[in-house]
């Protein structure tokens, strides 16, 4: 069984760095296969691996031009799925504003209805 870490998603291209990093161990190497993601490549310290084809990657973003791999790590309760009805997306849109603990923050939101036309909430 693999102990509980935080998870850190990157890009499938990342797999020949992390099989070489010091204490890593492939998902082949668990010693208990159950609790592990089909996206799951390894584990090291107290990181998950999940890799996809579609990770993100800011191209050319390094000094020498190089792309940079980002790894989102999250951890429990970090994130959320939200059902979409009828298979649409919203799109949100807040204004930019100065937050203080004085202030309110003015939000004005934006969603598009089943039509792709915008409509104010």
């Amino acid at each position: 069984m693999v102990r509980d870490a935080y998870f850190s998603l990157g890009h499938t291209d990342m797999i020949g760095q992390l099989d070489q990093v010091q204490g890593f161990i492939q998902k082949w190497n668990y010693p208990n296969m159950t609790s592990t993601l089909d996206a799951e490549w390894g584990t090291v310290a107290n990181l998950r691996f999940l890799l996809s084809s579609v990770g993100s990657i800011t191209p050319n973003a390094s000094l020498l031009g190089a792309n940079v791999y980002n790894n989102f790590v999250c951890g429990r309760e970090s994130f959320a799925a939200i059902e979409q009805d009828g298979y649409s997306a919203s799109f949100i849109y807040r204004k930019k504003c100065a937050v203080s603990k004085s202030s309110l923050i003015d939000l004005e939101f934006l969603f598009e209805d089943n039509k792709g036309q915008a409509k104010a909430a």
